[in-house]
């Protein structure tokens, strides 16, 4: 008679799929630890940081590390840094796009150029709710273990139970017992086993908590569990195509004449600045101030943003056209033009924060006419140069996430606060919006406080001191229920100054 011979085993692991579900799972429940029930603060520099180190260690298993990846991570850290202190907008969007950007050095590394990556990594992350299926599929095509006849049998799962459940066995004794000898290790555990024990029995399983599971385990696994890059070169990442001008002679004409006009009437305007704006000549009587400095603010950026986007329309002409010399020098005339014009914007900025108070969107306007004037000098350089559309287009981002990226640190609230109490202490005619200062937040409570201590006005100090108040009360409440999750460290140390100083 034949021995009988047990079934041979032989492990058959594809664990990428298995490794991705468990990521989503853990980033999807992390999410929720982090964001539900609480203000983001904190938790969204945790939350992104985290996944910047599993992109940037998924990045180093499969190359060594290159200076452009390492400098990405460094930036990462800062800005996540920089969300424990304020979060905003520009903090928000700086970690996102360096989010995408790590996700495309890390899955997209065949694709050239770094628009190339991040556009396909952002195209399969718009692509992941329809991903669900594929990571299913793969999940469920990569069992652990099988049998030789390709059979799941439950024999190695035995034996990983009986390998893993002495270890967490004697760990659960052990732990009690040395509980009862350290009185912190049994707060620990005890504190750890009533929050754990009040989650299970009083989880919310609500509507919107299964909407926010859903929408953070997506993102997970957008980000992942990309989707594979098409062979053929996407619309996007295509070079824009020359506008091709079968007659030249028209072509060159119509364009010189489109700027001989346009430089003419940018000209009139410039001159019309020089005469009202730069040299502080009288307006005529039926032109208020108030018009010509503060409405004329916005039509000016729109004519600068309409000039910049004709002129690149213009030299994405024939190239024999784009080479003409008289062409390119009325065109980098017109930029100098512009240039002229962003300068009397600013000034007009200027004179009616002179005549009436700073604000927050005056100063991002003029953030916005630096990054319009970079964008005019990269403009420049591809007309005397004749690049790439791309290289501009590229060039104009770079410099779009330089800017924000520097102003994500910045405490721009504070600074107009500041600048425009001390104005009113120094001239006793201007007027102090006080209900402004107190819509600014933190970075305004320090101002507001020295104008309720200010002698010259009792009326208004008096309802500085009213609205001092009822931020007090409020911000002694909410650190009454404060939560580690929303902390921000320019927030909440602005709240213990005002809340712990003498009054």
């Amino acid at each position: 008679m034949d021995a009988i011979t047990a079934e041979p085993f032989e492990f058959r692991i594809n664990p990428r799929p298995v490794l991705v579900a468990g990521r989503v799972l853990i980033l999807t429940w992390l999410a929720d630890f982090l964001f539900w029930g609480a203000v983001p603060g904190v938790s969204i520099g945790l939350f992104g940081g985290i996944i910047g180190a599993l992109l940037l260690g998924e990045r180093l298993e499969a190359r060594p590390a290159s200076f452009g990846v390492m400098l990405r991570a460094a930036l990462l850290l800062l800005a996540c840094v920089q969300s424990a202190i304020e979060v905003s907008f520009t903090n928000i969007t700086v970690i996102g796009v360096l989010l995408l950007i790590l996700a495309g050095d890390t899955f997209y590394p065949g694709l050239g150029g770094t628009w190339s990556r991040v556009s396909e990594a952002a195209w399969s992350l718009l692509c992941a709710p329809f991903r669900w299926m594929s990571l299913f599929r793969a999940v469920a095509a990569s069992p652990v273990t099988t049998s030789a006849s390709g059979m799941v049998t439950g024999a190695i799962v035995g034996r990983l139970l009986r390998i893993v459940l002495p270890a967490a066995v004697l760990a659960g004794v052990f732990s009690v017992v040395l509980s009862y000898g350290n009185a912190v290790l049994d707060f620990a555990f005890v504190r750890v086993f009533t929050r754990l024990s009040d989650w299970l029995l009083h989880i919310d399983l609500s509507l919107g908590r299964g909407f926010c599971w859903l929408a953070f385990g997506t993102l997970a696994l957008g980000i992942f569990w990309p989707a594979r890059a098409r062979q053929a070169i996407r619309w996007w990442r295509k070079e824009v195509p020359r506008w091709q001008r079968r007659d030249r002679v028209e072509a060159l004409w119509q364009s010189g004449l489109i700027l001989a006009l346009l430089n003419v009437l940018f000209f009139g305007v410039n001159t019309i600045d020089v005469l009202y704006l730069w040299q502080h000549g009288a307006l005529p009587s039926d032109v208020s101030f108030s018009q010509y400095v503060h409405e004329g603010v916005y039509g000016l950026v729109g004519a600068v943003l309409l000039s910049a986007a004709l002129l690149t329309v213009l030299f994405q002409q024939n190239e024999e056209l784009t080479r003409s010399r008289w062409l390119k020098g009325l065109a980098l005339l017109w930029i100098a033009q512009n240039l002229i014009l962003i300068a009397g914007v600013v000034l007009r900025l200027k004179l009616y924060v002179d005549a009436y108070q700073l604000s927050e969107l005056r100063v991002y306007v003029g953030a916005f006419l630096l990054l319009i004037t970079c964008g005019f000098i990269l403009l420049g350089w591809h007309v005397a140069r004749g690049t790439r559309l791309g290289t501009l287009l590229l060039g104009n981002g770079r410099a779009a996430f330089c800017l924000f990226f520097v102003l994500q640190f910045l405490d721009v609230a504070g600074w107009v606060a500041n600048y425009n109490v001390q104005r009113w202490e120094l001239e006793p005619s201007r007027t102090l919006d006080l209900h402004y200062l107190a819509q600014l937040g933190p970075g305004a409570w320090p101002a507001l406080q020295k104008v309720t201590k200010n002698p010259r006005d009792p009326a208004l100090s008096a309802a500085a001191s009213v609205i001092m108040e009822t931020i007090i009360k409020e911000q002694r409440t909410r650190l009454a229920r404060f939560d580690w999750r929303t902390w921000q460290a320019r927030r909440d140390n602005a709240a213990q100054a005002i809340v712990l100083t003498p009054r």
